[in-house]
């Protein structure tokens, strides 16, 4: 078992707890998706001896939702100061 794919799968368990938690999840889920190439690159040049595949599939998944999470709250706090905007220039 790669070392490193177990890493990728982690933070991106991480991103997503932090993501759904405090908004956090960004940095745990980018660091997940770059780690994620060398542990491929890393599991090839085992030549088999080692295998972490589909833990680096889990782990690239929930990155991928936790961006997909913080930037919808983004996205939902951006609208909502837009309407404090507009709301308090009608006022």
């Amino acid at each position: 078992m790669s070392s490193k794919a177990t890493t990728v799968m982690v933070l991106g368990i991480v991103s997503l707890v932090l993501a759904l938690s405090c908004g956090l999840g960004l940095i745990p889920a980018i660091v997940a998706l770059v780690m994620a190439g060398g542990a491929e690159r890393e599991i090839a040049a085992s030549e088999g001896a080692l295998d972490g595949q589909d833990r680096i599939k889990a782990g690239r998944i929930m990155s991928w939702i936790s961006i997909g999470f913080v930037a919808l709250a983004a996205l939902f706090v951006l609208v909502v100061f837009a309407i404090g905007l507009a709301s308090s220039n009608t006022a």
